[in-house]
């Protein structure tokens, strides 16, 4: 984009939020649900008129089925510890990115929206039959 050689693009805006402050890139819109800090007059898609266009990433530790539960309980208090740290929310923040506690229900609710998500739009695209 800087060197003019594409005129669109979709990226994480931490690397460039230097550029969108300095005039040199023009940003249009968020994919959050939510306007970013760094960017904070930056308006979300849903905002700019494209209520069905929200991405992003979500990341999350997966253990095996059949896992004991008390265990998938005592693995999440320790990840949801460990998002809580105030400095592990910072570094998130500047990848551009919510450290978030979850519990395991409200992850595999994620994950399965996701993938029910996905499979749609490869299918549509014509890139892959999924079942």
């Amino acid at each position: 984009m800087l060197g003019g050689v594409v005129d669109f693009m979709i990226v994480n805006a931490p690397g460039l939020t230097q550029h969108i402050a300095s005039g040199k890139l023009r940003a249009l819109a968020v994919t959050a649900p939510q306007r970013q800090p760094d960017v904070p007059d930056v308006p979300t898609t849903a905002e700019a008129g494209m209520p069905e266009f929200v991405a992003g990433s979500f990341f999350g530790a997966y253990v095996r089925a059949g896992t004991p539960p008390d265990i998938v309980r005592k693995l999440n208090a320790a990840f949801n510890a460990v998002a809580a740290m105030p400095d592990v929310a910072e570094g998130f923040r500047k990848l551009g990115a919510a450290a978030t506690q979850k519990s395991p229900e409200e992850a595999a609710a994620i994950y399965r929206r996701d993938i029910d998500r996905m499979k749609d739009v490869v299918t549509r695209a014509g890139i892959a039959q999924m079942e």
